[in-house]
């Protein structure tokens, strides 16, 4: 796949870019009927969205800068270039959940139901983001001439294994696993509505589980892991722990319920 999507005189506009753009309108779409499966009104998904890509572009940029402290040490205007890239996807689902945070807390209502109306748009934008990594040729596995290995430019190989072409597309199988949770949790909020009964913050928890069992398990794959866990794998483990957790006390609060 190309990196840069289309040039206008100098200025290139880049599939990774374009990608995310397009994911941004389809996640509106996608929570769009989310909202109206639920019968609530639409505009405090709008006032979240704005607020969130503002503090999301930041906290991304921000977390990104501090995993990769080595690349901007000393270097201070470096830090501020947001144009030459460097963005991280945890940092920016921080910055949306501390707005969604704030936004519940002002207007008095709960954050784990909206999440669970927000949360296939989220997984779609997951997704989405792995499949502009596969474009811009930036999450790769080890070495393969399988049939569904990829081709990475030699400025693009990771150092040490310039002499290889093709490399597991391991942005690929992120992207397509994410797909799958994406159409779990549509499907699972489309059956609450059709009990007429919503279980809060279970969508949102299944969601963020699967998305990180993903995370987890292909984590294995990449060609920069070190023997043990990183810190990627380290993050996802802790959030799975936590959902299964939630999930399982909510079961048997509600097997509890049932039994009185």
């Amino acid at each position: 796949m190309e990196i840069v999507a289309l040039s206008i005189g100098d200025l290139n506009i880049y599939c990774y870019g374009l990608i995310i753009s397009i994911s941004i309108i389809m996640g509106l779409f996608i929570t769009y009927w989310q909202v109206k499966l639920r019968n609530e009104d639409f505009s405090p998904v709008i006032d979240v969205l704005i607020l969130s890509i503002m503090l999301g572009i930041i906290s991304a940029r921000l977390v990104y800068v501090l995993r990769n402290w080595g690349l901007y040490e000393g270097q201070w205007i470096d830090i501020f270039q947001f144009t030459k890239g460097g963005f991280s996807i945890y940092g920016a689902f921080l910055g949306f959940l501390v707005v969604l945070y704030y936004y519940c807390k002002s207007k008095k209502i709960s954050m784990l139901y909206w999440l669970d109306i927000l949360i296939p748009g989220v997984i779609f934008g997951i997704a989405m983001d792995q499949f502009g990594h596969f474009a811009y040729q930036s999450v790769i596995g080890i070495p393969d001439t399988g049939k569904i290995a990829g081709y990475i430019e030699y400025a693009f190989r990771p150092s040490g294994f310039e002499q290889y072409e093709y490399f597991r597309p391991v942005a690929l199988y992120q992207a397509v696993w994410q797909v799958v949770v994406f159409s779990g949790v549509c499907i699972f909020n489309s059956w609450q509505s059709k009990k007429k009964q919503f279980y809060t913050g279970v969508c949102f928890m299944l969601g963020i589980s699967g998305a990180a069992m993903g995370r987890f398990v292909l984590g294995f794959l990449y060609i920069s892991a070190h023997p043990g866990l990183h810190i990627e794998q380290i993050f996802s483990l802790f959030i799975l722990v936590i959902c299964i957790g939630f999930i399982l006390k909510y079961s048997i609060d509600k097997k509890n319920t049932m039994s009185h």
